[in-house]
């Protein structure tokens, strides 16, 4: 049966000595097969630095120092929203939505 299957096999181009995870690409951009559908993906802008995230830590979704946490503060007090900054209306949404939480 093993036999069959492989002659089947050779005769439509495919080789089953082959393993498939290490010749196969994903079907679709990005996409990767067996361990490589897991790696971080390299971006052109990023190539050959050694580093998943940008080095400009303003473009970072985590903090990693207090002066990323200092610059955020200093541009919500400076963004206005219905005559408040926006570090008081987010504060206020903040506790609004907790104080409906924890009721």
């Amino acid at each position: 049966r093993t036999e069959r299957a492989a002659t089947r096999a050779k005769a439509r181009g495919d080789d089953p000595a082959v393993n498939a995870y290490d010749t196969a690409d994903g079907a679709r951009r990005y996409a990767g097969v067996g361990a490589a559908a897991y790696a971080p993906r390299v971006h052109k802008s990023m190539e050959g630095t050694g580093s998943t995230y940008p080095i400009d830590w303003e473009k970072w979704g985590v903090y990693k120092k207090n002066e990323q946490i200092e610059d955020d503060i200093a541009r919500l007090r400076s963004i206005t929203i219905g005559g408040k900054s926006a570090l008081d209306v987010g504060v206020a949404a903040a506790n609004a939505a907790g104080e409906t939480f924890f009721r």
